[in-house]
C-alpha cells in the first residue's frame, strides 16, 4: 500500500506506544499483525528521520553551546517547507490491514490507535 511518510510517523509513534508499556492485551492474531505493522513502520522511521537529520545539517548554522544541530530562523522557511515535502512522499509498504474484528472484546483507549486509522479496517 502507498502511504505518506507523515502517516509512517504518525502510526509509528501510535505502534511504540502500543508496544512499549505492554499493558494492552489483543488477541493473537491482531497482535501478530501489529507487531508485524511495527517493525516496517520503525523501518521505514528510520528512512524518515536520516533523511530529517540530512535536512538540519544542511539547513543548521554553527552548533548550540550543547553541541546540536539548530536551524536558524532565516532559514527556517526552506527548511520547513523540504521537511513539509518529505513528509508527503508516498512509498510503498507491505503491511497487512487489521480488521476491527482481529480485536475481538478487548477494550482499547480511543487514543491508543490514534495516527493507525489507515491501518485497521472496519
Amino acid at each position: 500500500m502507498k502511504i505518506s511518510y507523515a502517516e509512517i510517523m504518525g502510526a509509528h509513534r501510535a505502534a511504540q506506544a502500543l508496544t512499549q508499556n505492554g499493558a494492552v492485551n489483543v488477541p493473537a492474531l491482531a497482535a501478530l499483525r501489529l507487531a508485524r505493522a511495527a517493525r516496517v513502520l520503525a523501518q521505514e522511521a528510520e528512512v524518515f528521520d536520516v533523511a530529517r537529520v540530512a535536512l538540519v545539517k544542511q539547513h543548521a548554522s554553527e552548533p548550540d553551546e550543547r553541541g546540536n544541530q539548530v536551524v536558524p530562523p532565516e532559514r527556517m522557511a526552506e527548511f520547513s517547507s523540504e521537511i513539509g515535502e518529505l513528509a508527503k512522499e508516498e512509498i510503498e509498504i507491505n503491511v497487512q490491514k487489521i480488521t476491527l474484528a482481529d480485536f475481538g472484546e478487548c477494550q482499547l483507549p480511543m487514543t491508543s490507535l490514534y495516527g493507525m486509522e489507515w491501518l485497521i479496517e472496519g
